[in-house]
């Protein structure tokens, strides 16, 4: 899953070659949450991954609850706690969203749901066995691409699939005048920026890390045609040359999973859940993703040379027609405005402040934490009005909880929330 972060990025010229001879702002990147105290966050249970014990869990459940359906994996990696353990799970981006929904003023029942299903070892190995066999430097160029195309379109399905799981589960076991917050993204933006990473080093200053970018390195200029020593020449031109033809090759690759029927089963039967969940007088709240900056970036590290995408490359594969799709804000001299990274699509339904916990300006935003502050006023709204419609929800929103939004050309058009109203609301119960 892409948990939706901004934060500062490689550049893509430290891409394991030569020193690196200039830098840009990078492009929103998935990163872990600053550790929050446990106190900040509305705790109900810890994060599992959904399944027959919801039945007994909901009728605990009252209406205006919020399930954060999220990654609650702890920093470091460790495997998801157990029913034992403690609170280590709010160091988490699932932790921080939560924490940004109770300081919107939610104080209702948040219940956090795992969105990362572990794999069995039958699993694993069909989905990632033969992509990981063809991923090596001894295979042919055609090979090598469809271990990338692989990955790709397994990277997307079962973020599509775990989602369509949960939704699911939830509503089998009779979820009602509820929100589910999904802050994630499967967007081709994402997927071609997530493999194309696999050639920058995780830490320049390693040795190993340089050595296993460089590798990866190599068997991306062998899949698309590239002269690997190209990739390290002093020359701009011809490093710029060598990576554009290697970055619009993994773009070009990542559009054809579009019409991939494995994506486009998991896309309807996804659609088909949000549909599904939401007849039960429920809302789906989806952050928009903050993959707006890409191609930009890749660019960049391209020496400026343009990369061809398609229309829908920032379009999120989470966003559905019923659901509610979130895009950031940011703060420039006091005035909110859409952030550079959001992904800009028709499906956006409005926007909210972009920052992490209080709101206030900080490195920790994306609108992985826009969306829990909508979802806290939708949640808000189906417990004060239960047996409302999602659409009857977000029509009261729009009409009672926001105001204007300057666009990028000064243009009062975009919907955002209106945090003092919506704090109000969430605290006394009024408009």
């Amino acid at each position: 899953m892409d948990s939706l972060k901004s934060s500062p990025s490689t550049t893509p010229t430290a891409l394991a070659s030569r020193p690196a001879r200039s830098s840009a702002p990078g492009p929103a990147q998935s990163t872990s949450a600053q550790a929050v105290e446990p106190q900040d966050t509305v705790q109900l249970s810890t994060p599992r991954v959904t399944g027959s014990w919801l039945k007994d869990k909901m009728r605990e459940v009252r209406p205006g609850a919020l399930f954060a359906l999220d990654d609650f994996q702890p920093l470091g990696g460790q495997a998801v706690p157990g029913p034992l353990a403690g609170a280590e799970w709010l160091a988490s981006h699932g932790g921080g969203v939560l924490d940004t929904a109770k300081k919107e003023g939610f104080s209702g029942q948040a219940i956090p749901l795992e969105i990362n299903r572990p794999l069995s070892d039958a699993q694993r190995q069909q989905k990632y066995a033969e992509l990981t066999e063809l991923w090596s430097q001894d295979k042919s160029p055609q090979e090598l691409q469809k271990s990338l195309y692989e990955r790709a379109v397994v990277n997307r399905t079962r973020l599509l699939d775990n989602a369509t799981t949960s939704l699911d589960d939830l509503s089998q076991a009779g979820a009602h005048d509820s929100v589910v917050n999904i802050s994630a993204s499967g967007s081709q933006a994402a997927t071609v920026d997530r493999l194309l990473r696999r050639m920058v080093p995780t830490d320049k200053n390693n040795p190993e890390a340089v050595a296993e970018a460089r590798a990866e390195r190599a068997k991306f200029a062998k899949a698309f045609g590239v002269n690997d020593a190209d990739l390290s020449s002093e020359q701009d031109e011809v490093v710029g040359a060598a990576r554009q033809k290697i970055f619009q090759g993994v773009v070009d690759l990542v559009g054809k999973t579009q019409s991939d029927p494995r994506l486009v089963t998991s896309k309807k039967e996804y659609d088909a859940a949000v549909q599904h969940f939401e007849a039960g007088n429920n809302s789906v709240v989806v952050a928009a993703g903050n993959e707006g900056q890409v191609k930009d970036f890749w660019e960049k590290g391209a020496f400026g040379r343009p990369l061809s995408v398609p229309q829908d490359f920032t379009r999120n594969d989470l966003g559905s027609p019923e659901s509610t799709v979130v895009g950031a804000t940011r703060d420039w001299q006091g005035t909110p405005y859409p952030a550079e990274y959001n992904n800009q699509f028709s499906g956006v339904t409005l926007y909210a402040n972009g920052y992490e916990g209080d709101g206030k300006p900080k490195a920790d935003e994306g609108t992985s934490f826009a969306a829990p502050r909508v979802s806290a006023a939708m949640a808000g709204l189906h417990g004060k009005f239960p047996g409302m419609s999602s659409s009857q929800i977000e029509t009261l929103l729009r009409n009672r909880l926001t105001g204007s939004l300057p666009d990028y050309y000064g243009a009062t058009v975009l919907p955002v929330l209106d945090e003092k109203q919506t704090a109000s609301f969430l605290r006394q119960g009024t408009f």
